[in-house]
């Protein structure tokens, strides 16, 4: 709120005061347009002028947009009161001010200490925790020393053990390899000696071999149904002599090719089970003796 204190006296000259009023509030309203009230003091209480320029007051003000204010004071003091006054006003002023700065000073002040502290306590904290962490890694340090330590002579304790069952055991293999070596020679030196002694011992004679002039015997056929042969007649008697007849020339000398010889047959009746039809289970076997040299004859004989 903008104020703009006037003062009155009943001694002007009332139509002026009037007309200096109203375009006083005009030119307030024009150069400071924020004003919306104004205090008009009178420094005589009760004058008869108060009415008709209150009155007259509130028109200008009602135009102009501005409420008036009408304020009775008594300015009866000498310049010594008013620099008494204003002293004692100063100094009010000082005390509070000073107050004020002792105030805030203080609540500076407190804020600084308790800001301090709490800065204090942090870093108490802080130092704590890196005591702790410093107690914590010594501690892990030292431990993982040990550990270390340990491991170090965990691994040479069991690399030497290592080394020493590897170096056992090559040995060991080396030696059975010598010994398999020598086993082996020994063994092919036997085989080979087995060997040269079998390849120089006649073996046994072999079965005799089938007359060069007759093939392999076949299969014997299924037996026939009874009735299609006769039975086998009896043998015929013997012929006449040969000498009865002319001698013949004397033949070529013999060649002991085979070929010029033949055969001579010699029949022999065999048993064997029933047969009923074409199909057998089981194959028939008929038991036939070996051919011999000794029944061959010369073609030319």
């Amino acid at each position: 709120m903008s104020c703009v204190h006037l003062f009155e006296s009943c001694a002007q000259d009332w139509n002026t005061v009037y007309a200096v009023l109203e375009n006083l509030l005009g030119n307030i309203k024009q150069i400071k347009p924020t004003v919306n009230e104004v205090f008009l003091r009178s420094d005589g209480a009760g004058c008869y002028h108060n009415n008709n320029l209150s009155v007259a007051a509130s028109n200008f003000g009602s135009r102009a947009g501005i409420k008036l204010n009408m304020t009775e004071i008594q300015l009866q003091m000498s310049d010594q009161d008013l620099a008494s006054s204003l002293s004692k006003t100063s100094v009010n002023l000082t005390t509070k001010i000073f107050d004020s700065e002792q105030r805030l000073q203080y609540t500076i002040e407190n804020s600084s200490r308790i800001l301090n502290d709490k800065i204090d306590s942090v870093n108490d904290d802080l130092n704590l925790t890196r005591n702790q962490l410093t107690a914590s890694d010594h501690d892990i340090r030292n431990e993982l020393g040990v550990l270390n330590t340990t491991l170090v002579l965990k691994i040479t304790t069991d690399f030497q053990v290592l080394r020493t069952d590897l170096n056992t055991t090559r040995t060991f293999l080396e030696d059975a390899d010598t010994e398999l070596q020598k086993s082996l020679k020994a063994q092919n030196s036997t085989l080979t000696a087995r060997i040269e002694n079998v390849s120089k011992l006649q073996g046994p004679i072999g079965p005799r071999g089938f007359n060069g002039s007759q093939g392999p015997i076949g299969l014997a056929g299924p037996r026939g149904f009874n009735g299609t042969q006769g039975p086998q007649g009896m043998i015929g008697p013997q012929g006449f002599n040969g000498s009865q007849g002319a001698p013949g020339p004397q033949g070529p000398k013999g060649t002991g090719n085979f070929s010029l010889c033949e055969h001579k047959t010699k029949d022999s009746t065999a048993t064997q089970d029933v047969i009923n039809s074409n199909n057998l289970s089981n194959p028939a076997k008929v038991l036939l003796e070996e051919p011999s040299v000794s029944i061959l004859k010369r073609r030319d004989s």
